[in-house]
């Protein structure tokens, strides 16, 4: 999530659509499945200092096994619901802006 990139781009608001992986939802089988997950707690690591710099954050409620072109319209349909809920904020943002 390149917050600190977008401001130094000139942005005035940034947004940020939040659909990292968790690593606390994951199923681990293997060894390879425990190098995965340590490579997301990193990641995620830095994802949370860049969200912390951003105006505003939209988290849809995905898990991972729900991104698939199977469940488009779902993961669509959860991002139009979670970007409501965070309008009247973005709204009140632009106004002082």
């Amino acid at each position: 999530i390149p917050v600190k990139t977008a401001r130094q781009m000139g942005a005035d608001i940034v947004v940020v659509v939040d659909v990292g992986y968790r690593p606390s939802e994951a199923n681990i089988w293997n060894p390879l499945d425990v190098s995965f997950q340590s490579l997301q707690i990193a990641i995620n690591a830095l994802r949370s200092e860049q969200l912390l710099n951003a105006d505003l954050v939209i988290t849809p409620r995905i898990r991972e096994q729900d991104v698939s072109r199977e469940n488009a319209n779902k993961l669509i349909s959860e991002g139009e619901r979670a970007a409501s809920e965070v309008m009247g904020v973005l709204l009140a943002k632009l106004k002082t802006r």
